[in-house]
C-alpha cells in the first residue's frame, strides 16, 4: 500500500492518492473531495494506470471515489 508516492515519469512526477500492489496487479485509487463528476479526474486516473503499466504491472484497476456523494466509479483504461 502506498499513499501519495511519487511515480516518476518522463515528463513530470504524478501522485496517485492510494496504490494497492499485489504480486503483478496494482490499483489505484483517487479521491475527490466534490460532487461534480469530470471528464478530468478519469483522465488523470488513466495516467496513473499507464504509469504503473509503464513499470511492469500486468493486471491494473482504476478507481475514484467522489466523498460526497460517498460514490466509487471504477476507470476504464
Amino acid at each position: 500500500l502506498m499513499r501519495e508516492a511519487a511515480i516518476l515519469t518522463p515528463n513530470n512526477t504524478i501522485r496517485p492518492d492510494r496504490v494497492m500492489i499485489s504480486g503483478d496487479t496494482a490499483v489505484v485509487l483517487d479521491y475527490k473531495f466534490t460532487a461534480q463528476q469530470r471528464p478530468s479526474h478519469i483522465l488523470q486516473v488513466r495516467d496513473y494506470m499507464a504509469a504503473l503499466q509503464n513499470m511492469g504491472y500486468k493486471r491494473i484497476e482504476g478507481w475514484l471515489w467522489y466523498a460526497f456523494p460517498n460514490q466509487l466509479i471504477r476507470v476504464n483504461d
